[in-house]
């Protein structure tokens, strides 16, 4: 009888081993994959008629950062912008020409940078300006 129980005890802890542990969580099941540190829904809209330069507007991507990634045509051109003015789209600046035509768009951000909620607009002058202005992170 003695030898029966012995053989049942370490049934039970080789089954326990098998398993990780009675109870313990596998570490596959304790990591899933993380979130993106920022993701961000950017949006144009023409707030004019259809125009030279807005007509096929509205327009809208999802940029992801840390790991760059999403739908924006240039993600790690963007994050990069954003990541040198701290995601603080109001200090995002460029240099570049644009036409000289009033078409006026309104950019906007929402959803989070580095864990932060974000929620920026602004009215550009065109999409021109809407994307040298921003550093061309409104460049889609």
């Amino acid at each position: 009888m003695r030898r029966e129980a012995r053989n049942r005890a370490a049934a039970v802890a080789v089954a326990a081993l098998a398993l990780g542990g009675i109870g313990a969580p596998t570490a596959a099941a304790a990591t899933p994959e993380p979130p993106p540190a920022s993701e961000l829904t950017l949006r144009l809209e023409a707030l004019s008629g259809p125009g030279f330069l807005n007509r096929d507007l509205p327009r809208e991507v999802v940029l992801e950062c840390e790991p760059a990634g999403g739908s924006h045509p240039a993600a790690q051109d963007a994050c990069r912008s954003l990541l040198r003015v701290g995601g603080q789209f109001e200090r995002l600046s460029g240099q570049g020409a644009c036409p000289d035509v009033w078409e006026p768009v309104l950019a906007t951000a929402e959803g989070t940078w580095q864990g932060r909620a974000v929620s920026y607009s602004e009215i550009f002058g065109n999409l021109c300006d809407a994307a040298v202005g921003t550093d061309h992170v409104f460049a889609f």
